[in-house]
Protein backbone atom coordinates (compact mmCIF):
# COMPACT_ATOMS: atom_id res chain seq x y z
CA UNK A 1 0.00 0.00 0.00
CA UNK A 2 1.65 3.16 -0.90
CA UNK A 3 1.81 5.96 1.56
CA UNK A 4 3.44 9.54 1.47
CA UNK A 5 6.56 10.80 2.48
CA UNK A 6 8.07 13.91 2.82
CA UNK A 7 11.69 14.80 2.68
CA UNK A 8 12.54 17.83 5.09
CA UNK A 9 16.06 19.75 4.14
CA UNK A 10 16.64 21.61 7.73
CA UNK A 11 19.49 23.97 5.82
CA UNK A 12 16.63 24.87 3.51
CA UNK A 13 14.28 25.70 6.09
CA UNK A 14 13.65 29.14 7.17
CA UNK A 15 16.47 30.61 9.57
CA UNK A 16 13.37 31.99 11.90
CA UNK A 17 10.73 29.19 11.78
CA UNK A 18 10.67 25.13 12.49
CA UNK A 19 13.96 25.43 15.19
CA UNK A 20 13.14 22.43 16.24
CA UNK A 21 13.52 20.84 13.23
CA UNK A 22 16.43 22.59 12.26
CA UNK A 23 18.17 21.79 15.12
CA UNK A 24 17.90 18.01 14.67
CA UNK A 25 20.22 18.14 11.91
CA UNK A 26 24.46 17.34 12.81
CA UNK A 27 24.99 21.33 12.01
CA UNK A 28 22.93 22.85 14.03
CA UNK A 29 23.51 26.65 14.43
CA UNK A 30 24.02 27.86 17.90
CA UNK A 31 21.16 30.70 17.11
CA UNK A 32 18.51 28.24 16.16
CA UNK A 33 19.59 26.41 19.50
CA UNK A 34 19.61 29.26 22.04
CA UNK A 35 16.03 30.45 20.53
CA UNK A 36 14.62 26.73 20.54
CA UNK A 37 16.21 26.88 24.23
CA UNK A 38 14.26 29.89 25.09
CA UNK A 39 10.79 29.03 23.62
CA UNK A 40 11.02 25.87 25.07
CA UNK A 41 11.10 27.31 28.62
CA UNK A 42 7.79 29.05 27.83
CA UNK A 43 6.28 25.55 27.70
CA UNK A 44 4.51 24.02 30.38
CA UNK A 45 2.35 21.24 29.84
CA UNK A 46 3.94 17.53 30.02
CA UNK A 47 3.47 16.78 26.82
CA UNK A 48 5.53 19.66 25.56
CA UNK A 49 8.18 18.94 28.16
CA UNK A 50 8.54 15.63 26.99
CA UNK A 51 8.38 16.71 23.10
CA UNK A 52 11.46 19.30 24.07
CA UNK A 53 13.15 16.56 25.85
CA UNK A 54 12.93 14.22 22.71
CA UNK A 55 14.47 17.07 20.42
CA UNK A 56 17.10 18.14 22.84
CA UNK A 57 18.32 14.10 23.29
CA UNK A 58 18.43 13.78 19.41
CA UNK A 59 20.13 17.51 19.16
CA UNK A 60 22.65 17.05 21.95
CA UNK A 61 24.09 13.78 20.22
CA UNK A 62 24.45 15.12 16.73
CA UNK A 63 25.75 18.24 18.19
CA UNK A 64 28.22 17.51 21.30
CA UNK A 65 30.48 20.01 20.66
CA UNK A 66 27.97 22.83 19.97
CA UNK A 67 26.26 22.08 23.53
CA UNK A 68 29.67 22.00 25.05
CA UNK A 69 29.78 25.88 24.06
CA UNK A 70 26.50 26.45 24.81
CA UNK A 71 27.21 24.97 28.31
CA UNK A 72 29.77 27.40 29.14
CA UNK A 73 27.76 30.11 28.83
CA UNK A 74 25.66 30.66 31.85
CA UNK A 75 22.71 31.81 30.83
CA UNK A 76 21.74 29.04 28.31
CA UNK A 77 23.32 26.94 30.82
CA UNK A 78 20.43 27.69 32.98
CA UNK A 79 18.30 26.84 30.49
CA UNK A 80 19.10 23.24 29.96
CA UNK A 81 19.31 22.68 33.53
CA UNK A 82 15.68 23.77 33.64
CA UNK A 83 14.61 22.42 30.85
CA UNK A 84 16.53 19.03 32.08
CA UNK A 85 15.77 19.08 35.78
CA UNK A 86 13.50 15.92 36.00
CA UNK A 87 16.39 13.96 33.89
CA UNK A 88 18.65 15.13 35.95
CA UNK A 89 16.98 14.58 39.64
CA UNK A 90 16.47 11.27 38.34
CA UNK A 91 19.83 11.15 37.60
CA UNK A 92 21.02 12.29 41.12
CA UNK A 93 18.53 9.75 42.31
CA UNK A 94 19.87 6.99 41.02
CA UNK A 95 23.55 8.05 41.73
CA UNK A 96 23.01 7.80 45.32
CA UNK A 97 21.09 4.64 45.13
CA UNK A 98 23.96 3.34 43.46
CA UNK A 99 26.38 4.56 46.08
CA UNK A 100 24.29 3.28 49.20
CA UNK A 101 24.53 0.01 47.53
CA UNK A 102 27.88 0.38 47.15
CA UNK A 103 28.97 1.78 49.90
CA UNK A 104 26.95 -1.53 51.99
CA UNK A 105 28.43 -4.18 49.72
CA UNK A 106 32.00 -2.68 51.04
CA UNK A 107 30.75 -2.96 54.67
CA UNK A 108 29.88 -6.40 54.21
CA UNK A 109 32.91 -7.29 52.45
CA UNK A 110 35.05 -5.80 55.56
CA UNK A 111 32.40 -7.48 58.08
CA UNK A 112 33.96 -10.78 55.65
CA UNK A 113 37.18 -10.42 55.63
CA UNK A 114 37.41 -9.61 59.66
CA UNK A 115 35.75 -13.59 60.06
CA UNK A 116 32.61 -12.90 60.39
CA UNK A 117 30.08 -15.48 58.83
CA UNK A 118 27.58 -14.20 55.87
CA UNK A 119 24.85 -15.76 58.48
CA UNK A 120 25.92 -12.81 61.08
CA UNK A 121 26.50 -10.17 58.46
CA UNK A 122 22.87 -11.25 57.39
CA UNK A 123 21.25 -10.83 61.15
CA UNK A 124 23.21 -7.70 61.76
CA UNK A 125 22.63 -5.61 58.81
CA UNK A 126 19.19 -6.66 58.23
CA UNK A 127 19.89 -8.44 54.83
CA UNK A 128 18.86 -11.44 53.26
CA UNK A 129 21.63 -14.14 53.31
CA UNK A 130 21.18 -14.49 49.25
CA UNK A 131 22.04 -11.17 49.23
CA UNK A 132 25.01 -11.29 51.16
CA UNK A 133 25.94 -14.22 49.41
CA UNK A 134 25.42 -12.53 46.20
CA UNK A 135 27.73 -9.40 47.41
CA UNK A 136 30.63 -11.89 48.64
CA UNK A 137 30.83 -13.74 45.18
CA UNK A 138 31.40 -10.72 43.70
CA UNK A 139 28.10 -10.50 41.54
CA UNK A 140 27.41 -6.99 43.22
CA UNK A 141 30.19 -4.19 41.93
CA UNK A 142 31.77 -2.81 45.15
CA UNK A 143 34.85 -0.60 43.21
CA UNK A 144 33.79 3.13 42.77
Amino acid sequence: MPFSTRVVVTQELEPGEHRSLRILSNHAKKDDVEEFLRKAERMNTPRDRQNVEAVLQVSVKANDELYREIRRDANMCDALRELMKDDLEDARKMGESEGEVRGAAKIILKMNRSGMSPENIASITGKELDEINAILEGKVPVAL
